[in-house]
């Protein structure tokens, strides 16, 4: 059999050509070269004949697809699916362990800061203020402490979820005071406080927390600071006043900038120097 395709290109251009006016005798004559044997292979299969015996150019009819023919197109498909699967579940894997990394991060994280909290000599206190219908702070609930509050005051069990004013009523308007302000101005407040129950100064810190309504409070014990910053005071007013009964005048001398510094608050008699 010949190439149908071929023959039927030839056959059109030919009576093309007649119509056209060209004489058949002057139109070479068409001799199929590309012919190959064909055969229909469910019968030559039927009448017991090899197909492999046939020409290697044999064009087969009605010859059943092989199973990667007839199913290459499901196979390819199935083939892409688990590609993307596998492609998906490596990529689900690569998250899920940079996941676990910044869960692993953020849990040694804080507890290098707890440990920090719980170690450091300074009171650590977490409130979460109660605002009323003002707007104004009119309590607030405990909602951490660290260990040293618990050497100087009470077990975290006995405070967590407890009010200010059912734990340090005394100090409560001063405390929700800068609380307020702190909240409000969005940054953090000094403010040195007396609790006059223990007989200790602290220099008290207020940071807003990263939880809403919540302040982070750090008391820090200076009442050795502030015992010697009041023994100065009183050495200073000592020996003023003994200065004074004496009528000495004292002068600094400044070796650095060669400059002699005199209390002028004081009555100066200025002697004539030979």
């Amino acid at each position: 059999m010949y190439n149908d395709q071929i023959f039927t290109r030839q056959l059109l251009k030919t009576i093309d050509e007649i119509l056209h006016g060209k004489k058949a005798s002057d139109i070479p004559f068409y001799e199929p070269n590309e012919a190959h044997p064909a055969f229909n292979y469910t019968r030559l299969v039927n009448k017991g004949l090899d197909p492999d015996l046939c020409p290697g150019d044999t064009v087969f009819y009605d010859k059943p697809a092989n199973f990667l023919n007839k199913y290459k197109w499901i196979i390819l498909s199935v083939l892409i699916a688990f590609i993307l699967m596998a492609v998906a579940q490596q990529k689900r894997i690569q998250m899920l362990k940079a996941l676990r990394r910044a869960q692993q991060n953020e849990i040694d994280t804080n507890t290098q800061y707890t440990n920090l909290i719980d170690n450091m000599p300074i009171l650590y206190m977490k409130e979460q203020v109660i605002w009323d219908k003002e707007g104004n702070i009119a309590d607030s609930i405990y909602m951490d402490v660290n260990r040293y509050f618990e050497r100087c005051f009470l077990p975290k069990s006995e405070v967590i979820g407890k009010r200010a004013s059912e734990i340090f009523p005394e100090s409560l308007p001063e405390f929700t005071h800068f609380m307020e302000l702190t909240l409000k101005e969005k940054k953090s407040i000094t403010f040195p406080y007396y609790f006059k129950t223990v007989n200790i100064f602290y220099d008290v810190v207020l940071n807003c927390s990263t939880e809403p309504d919540t302040v982070d409070v750090f008391c820090m014990d200076s009442t050795e600071l502030h015992n010697a910053q009041q023994m100065l005071s009183a050495t200073n007013h000592k020996l003023s006043m003994a200065l004074e009964v004496a009528n000495i005048v004292p002068w600094k001398w400044n070796l650095k900038d060669h400059t002699i510094l005199c209390d002028l608050n004081r009555p100066i008699v200025m002697a004539a120097i030979p």
